[in-house]
């Protein structure tokens, strides 16, 4: 399911993760700058999965990356074996991008049934 909100949360400190700093030692903020992308477009996806046996599919995120063929390969090799993506017969998808966005899902539905009730007070005020 597509979510309705262009965005998805991530750690404020993300660039100390021990996997993305493998990344920018790697390929410096180049694999920082491929790796957010690459979530925004999975992000974009519906059920947030990209087919790369579709040649079209491959040809445009190689492209939104403004990467060649052969380093893009090289580059999700190396995030695969890090487990920041899982690359599987061909598909490939980010679990902890799933997570968030499934947790999101869950707490919009938790904000819209507190909305339809006139909200949920933080706190109870005491009487004066």
């Amino acid at each position: 399911m597509q979510s309705e909100f262009p965005w998805f949360s991530h750690d404020a400190e993300a660039r100390n993760n021990k996997k993305l700093r493998i990344l920018r030692n790697e390929y410096k903020n180049d694999g920082y700058a491929w790796y957010f992308m690459l979530l925004e477009i999975l992000r974009a996806e519906n059920e947030h999965i990209l087919n790369m046996n579709e040649e079209l599919t491959r040809r445009f995120v190689i492209t939104e990356l403004g990467m060649e063929p052969k380093a893009f390969d090289k580059f999700i090799e190396l995030c695969v074996s890090i487990r920041l993506f899982i690359f599987d017969e061909g598909y490939l998808w980010s679990s902890g991008l799933k997570a968030r966005l499934q947790k999101r899902e869950q707490n919009l539905v938790k904000w819209r049934e507190n909305g339809m009730k006139g909200g949920r007070p933080i706190t109870k005020r005491k009487p004066k």
